[in-house]
């Protein structure tokens, strides 16, 4: 897959570069065709060198867009949400309970959430099942 990926991108990079080469270059014969007597100041450099200046250009915006071409990051990964696992059918329903984590966990009824949230309480009394509960609740 990313052997695939790197062809491909690739290929595009040097179409790429052939369309900048195709285009600097007529852009080159048409501005020595009009070019006036002499351009201003470090410009005038480029008049009276059009092909090596115009290789240069050339060889550059292909370097640059093999180099973004493969230091592009990979596409995100979306990843389908965890199935819901329902509660076995023993289960004793505790709306008043569930509805009070839920609403903590939306941010109603002054509890905080934080990267983690946990259920507090002696061993025994169903936590686990209540976080159970609640995962499952729509």
């Amino acid at each position: 897959m990313a052997g695939g990926r790197l062809s491909r991108n690739l290929v595009v990079a040097g179409v790429a570069g052939c369309v900048v080469v195709l285009s600097n270059l007529s852009a080159v014969l048409v501005n020595t065709v009009t070019a006036q007597d002499r351009w201003p100041g470090l410009l005038d450099g480029l008049r009276t060198h059009p092909f090596l200046s115009a290789g240069v250009v050339t060889g550059l915006a292909v370097v640059v867009a093999m180099v973004a071409v493969v230091h592009t990051p990979p596409p995100l990964v979306v990843l389908p949400p965890p199935p819901v696992v329902e509660p076995p059918g023993w289960v004793v329903g505790r709306p008043v309970e569930v509805g009070q984590v839920v609403a903590g966990l939306r941010g109603r009824g002054g509890c905080t959430v934080g990267i983690t949230t946990a259920l507090h309480g002696a061993g025994g009394f169903g936590k686990t099942t209540l976080a159970e509960v609640v995962c499952a609740d729509r």
